[in-house]
């Protein structure tokens, strides 16, 4: 598969130095505990299984969706199949108008454009994330994170292993160590209980998480509370219900 360049490759984030740990309030008691310290649990279940395996998936806010599949395969749901494009990825996050934003399997950086193409942005990437505002962040060399301008990454403060995008345009994720944070409005990171390894955010501003285990939980504003199943990557529609991909590469879809 070939992709569309339509600029050229320029010097990577990676070259990009500074970066701090995300830090705040120390290693206080509650912070540290895990995610299944603080959680309660909730046993409905609402789990539709979908045709095929991945191994990342993401939902716009305009409830598209898009799925890494074998190899690096790339698709999108049409609301029953799966129809392949072309291209090979990673990771995938979904924009508000529906296209997919993707880490190529060698940690270029690409966006699909309305006419089809796949368009290479400067730099390098471990991770993806796009808000319902179309904000768009990354996580780069080192897990150093970075927003995109229009033009170039800008780097800010902290570290971590996966972003999700809220609507307002402000990242959470997942620390190097499986801590859990948010950015506030005035540029600080927000240390949330527990410990995760994927996140999502959803064009409500519902949060999900990926615990212990692959166990699922949702951000009540307060604490995180766990649903049944289990899961390895998460992403969360309009409507605030996640899509994950299970343990086994399966695709699930949360219906209430």
């Amino acid at each position: 598969m070939r992709w569309v360049r339509t600029i050229p490759l320029v010097s990577t984030i990676a070259a990009l130095i500074g970066a701090l740990f995300v830090a705040l309030a120390g290693a206080d008691s509650a912070a540290a505990s895990p995610v299944s310290a603080t959680a309660t649990t909730d046993q409905e279940a609402c789990w539709q299984r979908l045709p095929g395996a991945g191994s990342d998936i993401g939902v716009g806010a305009d409830g598209a969706v898009w799925v890494i599949g074998g190899g690096g395969s790339i698709y999108r749901w049409n609301g029953s199949a799966w129809d392949q494009i072309d291209g090979e990825a990673s990771r995938i996050a979904v924009d508000p108008g529906g296209l997919p934003w993707v880490i190529g399997n060698g940690g270029s950086i690409y966006r699909r454009t309305g006419s089809g193409q796949w368009q290479r942005l400067p730099g390098e990437g471990s991770d993806i994330g796009v808000g319902a505002d179309g904000a768009v962040w990354v996580i780069g060399d080192g897990g150093s994170i970075y927003r995109w301008n229009g033009s170039a990454w800008d780097q800010v403060d902290g570290e971590a292993s996966r972003i999700a995008v809220d609507p307002g345009g402000l990242p959470w994720v997942i620390g190097n160590g499986g801590s859990i944070y948010r950015r506030t409005g005035s540029g600080q990171w927000q240390r949330l209980p527990g410990e995760g390894s994927d996140i999502g955010v959803g064009g409500d501003g519902t949060a999900w998480v990926i615990g212990g285990g692959g166990s699922i939980y949702r951000w009540n504003g307060s604490a995180w509370v766990q649903i049944d199943g289990e899961a390895s990557q998460i992403t969360v529609d309009p409507s605030g219900l996640p899509w994950v991909i299970g343990n086994g590469g399966s695709i699930y879809r949360r219906t209430c």
